[in-house]
């Protein structure tokens, strides 16, 4: 059956114009009823659907998902679509990505089957709409990029840090801004501090920021040390020291791998 209450909006033409990243074919704003149901057969492109109200359920491959308000879920190419609503109505956006990229671009973006997200971006779901109504380059471009947008914003994973341990993340970036300087400042001391296992930080820090927290660290660090090459004249090995370094053979390695040059070179701009 048909969603009782739907809105939709289709790409002129039935192939990208450009050969974008992430090129959008459709974009809807449904209301299921109870008793109703969506069901289409597997397609060649990928949808994301984004709850508003009321509650649902996503069948695929004899697992059910919860869908709900602030739920983002996607199907990917080739697979079926199925959705009931478990409440007397349930609102949802959804839009449908053909993309040459698409698909490593949301596993980039870290972007799950089922993925908490937040209150769903209406004004960004209407923005995509306008544009992709434009039958031209510009405007598929222009809803392309509404789109990524979208994306990104449901990737956020900082949404999935929550309970008691909601906060650990910011208190480590922020102890790791204020101690970078320090060689002796190390992840462990990090942990220690926060009261926190390294592999409890580890995964909370990564889905927040998308790297490690030592990874982090190392990069506040050449940060800073690219920083003091460039505007004063210290000696590499203070200026190793006093980025939290410590070693300036191994700073010199850090600034060619991250740079292609050596120290000097780099601090005389060649």
């Amino acid at each position: 059956m048909h969603p009782s209450a739907r809105e939709l909006q289709f790409r002129p033409h039935p192939k990208p114009m450009v050969p974008l990243a992430v090129s959008v074919r459709s974009v809807g704003h449904y209301r299921l009823r109870s008793g109703e149901e969506l069901r289409n057969e597997p397609r060649s492109f990928v949808q994301l659907f984004w709850g508003v109200a009321g509650e649902g359920v996503f069948h695929l491959r004899r697992r059910r998902f919860p869908f709900g308000p602030g739920v983002v879920f996607l199907y990917g190419r080739q697979e079926p679509h199925f959705l009931l609503p478990t409440s007397p109505v349930l609102e949802y956006r959804w839009l449908t990505l053909d993309g040459r990229r698409t698909a490593s671009l949301l596993a980039a973006i870290g972007l799950e089957r089922r993925h908490e997200a937040g209150p769903c971006p209406a004004a960004q779901f209407d923005a995509i709409a306008r544009h992709i109504g434009n039958p031209t380059a510009e405007g598929e471009r222009a809803a392309s990029i509404e789109a990524y947008a979208l994306l990104v914003a449901a990737a956020r994973p900082g949404r999935l840090i929550l309970g008691p341990r909601e906060g650990v993340v910011r208190r480590a970036q922020e102890a790791l801004d204020a101690g970078f300087t320090d060689p002796a400042f190390n992840i462990n001391r990090l942990c220690d501090q926060l009261r926190v296992h390294r592999s409890t930080l580890f995964r909370l820090f990564r889905q927040h920021h998308g790297v490690a927290p030592i990874q982090y660290l190392s990069r506040l660090r050449l940060r800073e040390a690219l920083r003091l090459l460039r505007e004063t004249s210290l000696p590499v090995a203070e200026i190793a020291g006093r980025s939290g370094v410590g070693d300036s053979a191994y700073l010199s390695r850090l600034v060619r791998r991250a740079t292609g040059q050596s120290p000097r070179a780099f601090r005389s701009g060649g």
